[in-house]
């Protein structure tokens, strides 16, 4: 079996394993293959070519993943980025689920609400509350607005 190969092999071993984008794969494959830069952008865009593997795809189901719980766009694209992945891919997605970060937020604050004990004073409170809703990714501006609002 020739380098080539060896190379294609592995990758689809690792795209059996869990979805993947092309920047991950590339990034895995350069571990393991130090030297064959050339090689591994060759047999990724075969992959692409053949539809075996799709940052569209996996732009897909990473947001499906992500957004399961209240998280706010901020987060989504520092994971996006992460996985290699443009922003006009996250918003296609976005748009796809009708994803509504107001809402996202809404549901945020009334999780973490319920889970803080009710004998904190308000200024601790709303000091906790931003802490949790910056964690997830939310903007101050729609942090001020949802506290403000509830």
């Amino acid at each position: 079996m020739n380098q080539k190969q060896t190379i294609y092999v592995a990758a689809l071993k690792r795209i059996g394993q869990r979805a993947m984008s092309t920047h991950d794969l590339g990034v895995d494959l350069r571990k393991k293959f130090p030297d064959q830069a050339e090689l591994i952008d060759e047999v990724i865009q075969e992959m692409v070519d053949l539809h075996l593997l799709s940052d569209v795809r996996y732009a897909e189901q990473l947001i499906h993943h992500l957004t399961a719980r209240p998280i706010g766009r901020q987060k989504l694209w520092v994971e996006c980025r992460r996985h290699g992945l443009s922003q006009s891919e996250m918003e296609t997605q976005l748009q796809a689920i009708e994803y509504n970060e107001w809402d996202m937020i809404q549901a945020a604050y009334h999780q973490k609400q319920n889970s803080l004990s009710s004998s904190i004073e308000e200024r601790a409170f709303k000091q906790k509350m931003m802490l949790f809703l910056r964690g997830r990714g939310f903007s101050d501006a729609l942090i001020y607005k949802v506290i403000a609002h509830s």
